[in-house]
């Protein structure tokens, strides 16, 4: 939990893409992220901050799994 909210902070995640929760990384750019909000799972690219960097929509944990996967 430490290391995803040093994740968070280090990419001002609530001012990039504010109600995401970045709860994963490939290690290579992407981030893995929920938003309650919305209750949806994405992937975001890390270099942009737009709202429309989102891959892998899915509105459940399990498909977003397999998804990335």
């Amino acid at each position: 939990l430490e290391e995803l909210e040093k994740i968070n902070d280090d990419y001002d995640v609530q001012e990039a893409w504010p109600g995401h929760i970045v709860i994963g990384s490939d290690m290579g750019g992407m981030l893995w992220a929920y938003c309650p909000e919305e209750e949806v799972y994405c992937q975001i690219d890390s270099c942009s901050i737009s709202n429309d960097a989102y891959f892998d929509v899915s509105d459940s944990l399990q498909e977003f799994v397999e998804k990335i996967g």
